[in-house]
């Protein structure tokens, strides 16, 4: 029986596939769960317009993560944070720091999970993160941190 995957099923497929399986495993199982329709000529059309709909917002999402990965890559975000003997930071900066300071001085709401620190942050100066906007869409974002008074 050919059926059109209504969510992801595990060793089966993803949404919008169409597969043949066997008769009792959809009529017992699948259709019971909501989790297909039947591929019929109507519920086939109706699946490529929801991926060809599904497309578009994709591509949509990759341009304004490109254009946001444009203006990350040409913001600095100062970090003042406070500093012991040497210049050596009480703590490190972590990414909720950096999103935090992004937010409050320009404006971009990000999700922490979305930026990564290659090493930890200990010292002053100029440091840099990568932020990961979409699967192959990534910015880097420079950090100066500064001292300031205890």
């Amino acid at each position: 029986m050919k059926v059109i995957l209504l969510q992801d099923v595990e060793n089966l497929g993803r949404t919008g596939d169409v597969r043949e399986v066997s008769a009792g495993y959809a009529r017992n199982y699948l259709l019971r769960q909501s989790l297909v329709v039947e591929a019929n000529p109507s519920q086939l059309k109706r699946v490529e317009a929801l991926q060809a709909r599904g497309r578009k917002e994709e591509e949509r999402r990759r341009r304004e993560a490109m254009s946001l990965a444009e203006k990350l890559g040409s913001l600095t975000v100062t970090m003042p944070v406070r500093v012991g003997e040497g210049g050596r930071l009480f703590g490190t900066v972590t990414n909720a720091d950096v999103v935090a300071a992004l937010k409050a001085q320009h404006g971009h709401e990000l999700d922490r999970r979305t930026v990564e620190i290659a090493e930890a942050i200990r010292t002053v100066g100029p440091h840099e993160a990568t932020v990961r906007l979409e699967a192959q869409v990534q910015a880097t974002l420079k950090l100066d941190v500064v001292a300031i008074e205890a």
